[in-house]
C-alpha cells in the first residue's frame, strides 16, 4: 500500500495561525519583513506583553527547526539563536515556535513566571 504523501506545511500559515492565536490573546504584535538593511537574525514576530517585555518569536517549520538542530550541532552561528539569546538576557521573553499550540503554552508560562516573580 502507497503511503498518502503529507501536506507541506508552510511558514507562513504557521505564522499566521501563531499572529491569530496573539490576536486572541490581546498581544500586541507585529510581523517582520526582512529585507536588505534588516539585522540579520531578528525574529519573524515581535510584539510586547502586557507585563511590558518584548515578545520574540521565531517561526519555524517542523523541517527548518531540524534543520537549525542539525546546524547547531556542527557549531555554525545561527543568527536567530543569537537574536533570542540577547532579548532573554535583557529580560525579554524569545523562543523559536512550530506551531500557534506552543506559542500560546509559552505565553501563558511567561505570564504566570511574571505574576509569580511580581508577588
Amino acid at each position: 500500500m502507497a503511503k498518502e504523501k503529507q501536506p507541506k506545511i508552510l511558514e507562513k500559515d504557521i505564522s499566521k495561525a501563531i499572529r491569530k492565536t496573539l490576536n486572541q490573546l490581546g498581544i500586541f504584535h507585529w510581523k517582520v519583513w526582512q529585507g536588505m538593511g534588516s539585522k540579520p537574525g531578528v525574529s519573524d514576530i515581535l510584539g510586547v506583553l502586557p507585563d511590558g517585555r518584548i515578545l520574540a518569536i521565531e517561526v519555524k517549520t517542523p523541517l527548518g527547526m531540524n534543520k537549525r538542530l542539525r546546524d547547531r550541532a556542527k557549531g555554525l552561528d545561527i543568527p536567530q539563536d543569537i537574536f533570542i539569546d540577547r532579548v532573554k538576557q535583557n529580560g525579554g521573553v524569545a523562543f523559536y515556535a512550530t506551531s500557534a499550540f506552543e506559542v500560546y503554552e509559552a505565553i501563558q508560562w511567561a505570564l504566570k513566571r511574571s505574576k509569580v516573580q511580581d508577588e
